[in-house]
């Protein structure tokens, strides 16, 4: 099985939040993790976030960032799939930077992991595997 990997979900495993064991089960039975390059991004941008909220220290970034992009395999440039995102993300009311993500998953027959509900609910509802991760 291949994965999509967004940055929520990432986080949310390496920070070992709720959530950490069931996307650490899904990458475990993989075959393939690839994302957007965006992801190397996003990710670094949560971690300043958590940094600044005073939620994790500032000597834990690199670690943290490092051990995020261990996590993906391949990175996917955002040339790639910029424009067929763009029109998804007209089509369906959604930011262009989840719509990477949505449309990866979907060219690749991947399952896409995400803490976002919206997206998720976006995926399930257009043909793509996108387990229900955050409940609350």
């Amino acid at each position: 099985m291949t994965v999509v990997l967004d940055a929520s979900a990432a986080i949310e495993l390496i920070r070992k939040a709720e959530k950490a064991e069931l996307i650490e089960a899904y990458l475990l039975h993989s075959n393939l993790i690839v994302s957007s390059e965006l992801y190397k991004a996003e990710c670094a941008n949560a971690l300043w976030k958590m940094a600044k909220a005073g939620m994790i220290k500032h000597g834990e970034l690199s670690t943290l960032l490092e051990q995020c992009h261990k996590l993906v395999y391949s990175f996917i440039n955002i040339g790639d799939n910029s424009t067929e995102s763009l029109f998804e993300a007209i089509r369906l009311g959604h930011p262009v930077s989840d719509m990477l993500y949505f449309t990866l998953a979907r060219r690749t027959g991947a399952i896409l992991l995400t803490m976002d509900q919206r997206l998720t609910k976006i995926c399930n509802e257009n043909g793509i595997d996108c387990p229900l991760l955050n409940t609350i």
